[in-house]
């Protein structure tokens, strides 16, 4: 609804009186400071024309007879001074627009200024951020609860860019989805949801999508049954003997006991951590209650596998140890997010290659900090530590007597004819 004279000419009330004044865009000329232009692609074509003058030529014609010169302009002889405004040398112009097409519907203003300016794409801002962001419109919400709108919102976003839904979703709708949480606390999460989704329940398509989305969050967002499925319960077999292992008991002085320290290798390698964002979890209990809470698919390559998976109790974290590469995986349970430490350069440089490598995932009690990783065949074994990715190889213990210990163990392993099974000792 901009023209050209309210681009240029403001009018006030000032004493009870139409007053016109230069507008902000003209003063911010006079004075040299920044004019913002906002939403520049629902200007008219008449409008846009103005501000390419000014911006190619740095002159522009005003209704009231005054003319915008540029700063380095020389005498003008035939224009009274008072009718001249010089450009102030440190005059900056910012102009806001979206992109065109739907749901904005306005010019292509890249199209026709684009070339003039120096364009910077704005792209919704980052997870972290896009929570601090609402914790300051909504202080006392649970960031449990933002992290899970965000995660819905930061979905639905990527649905739009790769054309499924039309409309983007921003962070508009987010934070007036907050707003309405921080000042009715009480209501329901999919009851407020329903004031930013319900318009678009004409389109059968789309409102799927959204509901399988938001279920798949956590938000029980119109549903119509909920039922209870509880897992049968099973007797489990008991295993038969299958050999019986005979045990002498010795007195404490004939026994030796030796102890020594693990060491390390002196070259230590920080491993690369990546953050994966979305690992694609999903609430198994937003329409049925079940013992299965979530469930998890990590974005692995076709021959990926997985060797091992154990859990840290005491901050609720989850270990996931793949192979080719070998990779080791760490997410909080209930989120969305994983990091991940490549540690195939540290196993590729110190492994057999005419062995198949058995890795496996040990936990150290009371540690929540870092884990062992090891080759069983062999015998390779490197400390991690989650939180920065840093590796050290354990070295093996050579020590005489555990290698008498392997020899006689092994040999005894060998004079057995009745085994059901193959047994190697080894000393780590």
């Amino acid at each position: 609804d901009t023209t050209v004279q309210s681009l240029t000419i403001q009018a006030n009330i000032i004493d009870g009186r139409i007053v016109y004044e230069d507008s902000p865009l003209i003063k911010a000329i006079k004075e040299g400071s920044i004019a913002v232009i906002d939403e520049a692609d629902k200007a008219p074509t008449n409008v846009t024309g103005i501000l390419k003058s000014l911006i190619e030529s740095g002159s522009m014609f005003l209704s009231d007879g005054r003319r915008v010169y540029p700063k380095d302009t020389g005498d003008i002889s035939t224009i009274p001074s008072n009718m001249i405004i010089r450009t102030h040398p440190n005059f900056r112009m910012i102009v806001l627009a979206n992109r065109p097409g739907f749901p904005f519907l306005g010019n292509d203003f890249f199209l026709s200024l684009g070339d003039h300016f120096s364009t910077f794409p704005i792209l919704n801002p980052p997870r972290e951020s896009e929570i601090i962001l609402l914790q300051n419109f909504a202080p006392n919400l649970q960031r449990e609860k933002l992290e899970q709108l965000v995660d819905v919102f930061t979905e639905l976003r990527q649905l739009s860019i790769d054309g499924i839904i039309s409309y983007p979703y921003s962070l508009r709708e987010l934070v007036s989805i907050v707003k309405h949480l921080n000042m009715f606390p009480n209501e329901s999460l999919a009851d407020v949801v329903r004031n930013v989704f319900d318009l678009d329940n004409y389109n059968t398509d789309v409102i799927d999508r959204i509901r399988s989305i938001l279920h798949r969050h956590g938000i029980p967002f119109d549903i119509q049954k909920r039922t209870v499925n509880l897992t049968n319960s099973y007797p489990l077999k008991l295993l038969p003997n299958q050999e019986t292992w005979p045990m002498e008991i010795l007195q404490n002085e004939n026994l030796e006991y030796s102890s020594s320290p693990i060491i390390f290798n002196e070259k230590s390698s920080k491993q690369p951590i990546r953050t994966i964002e979305s690992i694609q979890r999903s609430d198994s209990r937003t329409q049925n209650f079940s013992e299965l809470m979530f469930r998890y698919r990590l974005p692995l390559d076709e021959t990926t596998y997985v060797h091992d998976l154990n859990v840290l109790k005491e901050n609720k974290t989850v270990l996931v140890l793949t192979g080719n590469p070998i990779s080791l995986w760490t997410f909080k349970l209930g989120e969305n997010q994983a990091k991940k430490i490549d540690l195939n350069s540290v196993f590729t440089n110190n492994t057999n290659r005419f062995t198949t490598p058995n890795y496996q995932l040990c936990v150290i009690p009371g540690n929540d900090k870092q884990v062992v990783v090891g080759d069983l065949p062999n015998q390779i074994w490197t400390l991690v530590d989650l939180d920065n990715g840093q590796s050290s190889v354990i070295q093996s213990n050579n020590s005489s007597l555990t290698q008498t210990i392997t020899r006689k163990f092994n040999e005894m392993l060998a004079q057995r004819t009745a085994s059901t099974s193959r047994s190697v000792y080894n000393s780590t």
